[in-house]
């Protein structure tokens, strides 16, 4: 399976253009790259792909819903050889005497639950291991972009965008605990409560209103640091890393250095709290361009509560 992020929009995408024509045909399926990456890779025959996907499908709790979708790929007894979603939509809903756009309309909400289920990888015959990440809780990070800026050597400002999905219905807030009195300030699609814990603050992040199953949900928001630290004296930044416990498929990193720039930068992915930040043979060495003060990195498929970040001596 590759290492490319997944986005639940390009999963339904792919749902849907699967739809059209022939339905779910070998080079059809070939084409929809998104959808070949949750189940599996493309390393797999045509048959072990059609046998996992109708699991995927049948995996649905609306026995309508697990119908219309059969049919709307081609899958089901007798829908096999129509080579026209119009053709297999007229046919079934002359069968249940429903409409064309009334059908439409069903499959599309089955679509999207559909994508939500085989983004959590948890159906019968789910690709175990999976590069989709196991899932516990509540979210799904579709994608995670933080900019960073360390200034003589201190760190000063973190910003950080990160884009949710909601695999319950309910969901009202995002928490995170941080070891210093930083102060938070929203940007986007949340609300901040910050309390004071030992050692440092816990963040929540509350949405304006409670979540969807399978809905999308953006928000943004700014850390600044203190002028000292709890010691203080503000520490020299070594570092930027967190644990990975809510399942995410693309993070995005940008370390602006003002000032000072490190003699030796190197990123790692995936190391428990002791392994950080990886022993010096495994170092994935990283290098400024001529010109720039800043470094870009980007990394997928974090989960289990692990690090990935970047390091650096100065």
């Amino acid at each position: 399976m590759t290492d490319q992020s997944f986005s639940l929009e390009d999963l339904i995408t792919d749902l849907m253009y699967l739809r059209k024509s022939e339905g779910f045909t070998i080079t059809r399926a070939r084409n929809a790259s998104t959808l070949l990456d949750v189940m599996g890779g493309a390393g797999q025959t045509f048959d072990e792909l059609k046998t996992r996907f109708v699991s995927a499908i049948c995996s649905l709790e609306d026995e309508q819903s697990v119908t219309a979708l059969l049919i709307a790929y081609g899958l089901e007894p007798g829908y096999e050889e129509i080579d026209s979603i119009y053709e297999r939509r007229k046919k079934y809903g002359k069968t249940i005497g429903r409409k064309y756009d009334t059908l439409a309309d069903r499959e599309q909400t089955a679509i999207e639950e559909l994508a939500v289920r085989m983004l959590m990888a948890q159906w019968v015959n789910a690709p175990l291991p999976a590069n989709v990440p196991v899932i516990h809780g509540a979210l799904i990070t579709e994608s995670l972009d933080v900019v960073s800026v360390i200034k003589d050597r201190t760190m000063t400002e973190t910003r950080e965008t990160q884009k949710f999905i909601a695999l319950v219905d309910g969901i009202d807030a995002y928490d995170y605990s941080i070891n210093e009195l930083s102060e938070v300030k929203p940007i986007e699609g949340c609300t901040i409560e910050s309390y004071p814990i030992h050692h440092g603050m816990k963040n929540v992040l509350r949405f304006p209103q409670p979540l969807k199953r399978g809905q999308v949900h953006t928000i943004s928001f700014i850390e600044l640091s203190p002028e000292k630290g709890n010691n203080g004296r503000k520490a020299v930044a070594i570092e930027i890393a967190r644990p990975f416990p809510i399942p995410t498929f693309k993070y995005n990193l940008e370390i602006v250095f003002e000032g000072q720039k490190p003699k030796t930068i190197w990123s790692y992915k995936m190391l428990t709290l002791l392994e950080r930040p990886g022993r010096v043979e495994e170092r994935r060495l990283l290098a400024f361009k001529d010109g720039e003060d800043s470094i870009k990195v980007s990394f997928s498929h974090l989960h289990a509560g692990l690090f990935t970040g970047v390091a650096w001596e100065w």
